[in-house]
């Protein structure tokens, strides 16, 4: 599962600071954590200048009492804010967004969860499920394109160019790509992102002339490129 924390804004805090304490449901924590200096939705009035969202493999939402060896059910957040207070996750909480009323995608696993974080669509839309699906119109590499069709498709770091790197080696092993038969006959290999059905926030923000960054586990989640190809300036 993965839950991701928005964190808005850190750079401009400045732009829309409270001085009251704020308290808020994170996660289902009872009771409700409480925060100082957090920026409230309603305060945040100026033009964002900056955007950053950390998103954490198994960090859950809720858990139920027995997880943290507690009388009531908690989020891993409030959990880890309460274990270590002066942490990183801690100092950022003071001047942050923490909107806690979300679900994780269905299924929860990274590749449709991070989709559902940077498109806002379900895998029914966005057409990304898991990664590693069946295509019944595609070919392995050593087919060119020839007989018949459906290839195992996989988005994890068995597609990598070398996958004992942390970098998974920069690039893509092409012979583990799926290849699509194009419509003037040539056979070409489909990159991550071309199997994706919805625009991502990383391509409207690039459309409306901001930058835009992404560091993930390995290269296939250049699948965040969008349609467009274009959403990850680099």
């Amino acid at each position: 599962m993965k839950w991701t924390i928005g964190l808005f804004a850190l750079a401009s805090v400045a732009l829309a600071q409270t001085n009251a304490n704020y308290s808020v449901d994170v996660g289902g924590s009872n009771p409700p954590m409480t925060f100082p200096n957090v920026i409230s939705y309603n305060t945040l009035n100026g033009p964002y200048q900056h955007v950053v969202i950390l998103s954490i493999d198994g960090f859950h939402q809720v858990h139920p009492p027995f997880r943290f060896r507690s009388s009531s059910w908690q989020g891993d957040l409030s959990a880890y804010i309460k274990l270590r207070p002066k942490s990183a996750l801690a100092n950022l909480s003071q001047n942050a967004v923490l909107y806690s009323n979300v679900e994780t995608s269905k299924p929860s696993d990274s590749f449709p969860g991070s989709t559902a974080l940077y498109t806002g669509a379900t895998p029914r839309t966005s057409g990304i499920w898991y990664d590693n699906w069946y295509d019944k119109e595609l070919f392995p590499f050593e087919a060119a394109c020839n007989g018949t069709p459906g290839f195992n498709i996989l988005g994890d770091e068995t597609i990598d160019v070398d996958f004992t790197l942390y970098s998974g080696g920069g690039a893509f092993d092409l012979t583990h790509l799926p290849y699509k038969r194009t419509s003037w006959g040539s056979c070409t290999y489909l990159y991550p992102h071309q199997f994706l059905r919805v625009k991502t926030i990383f391509e409207v923000i690039r459309e409306n002339g901001g930058f835009t960054k992404l560091c993930d586990k390995h290269p296939s989640y250049e699948m965040f490129n969008g349609l467009s190809g274009t959403g990850l300036y680099v």
